[in-house]
């Protein structure tokens, strides 16, 4: 991931892929992977695969679309969050924020 722009799908794809496998790890499993393959130019990913170690819930395939990926995320909130040991989707920093 060193050197990538926080916008490209590989990245992305990285922190979709973790964060369905935690959201998994939530709702009941007692671990999870999944593993994603893409193409180049193409936005769906070509293989989804869920490694689920108990009951857990799947995220819908159309999570891991990129264009989904790029509206969810700000690429600045990405970059924001380095080194700081938290992760862009904690719901408790700043540009998380509702308020």
């Amino acid at each position: 991931m060193s050197g990538k722009h926080p916008a490209q799908v590989d990245r992305l794809a990285a922190y979709a892929a973790r964060q369905a496998a935690v959201s998994a790890v939530l709702t009941g499993a007692r671990a999870c992977a999944v593993k994603l393959a893409y193409e180049p130019n193409r936005n769906e990913p070509l293989e989804v695969i869920w490694e689920l170690d108990g009951p857990g819930e799947r995220l819908p395939r159309d999570f891991f679309n990129f264009d989904a990926m790029l509206q969810r995320v700000d690429p600045v909130a990405i970059t924001g969050a380095l080194g700081m040991g938290t992760h862009f989707w904690d719901t408790d920093l700043p540009w998380n924020r509702a308020d």
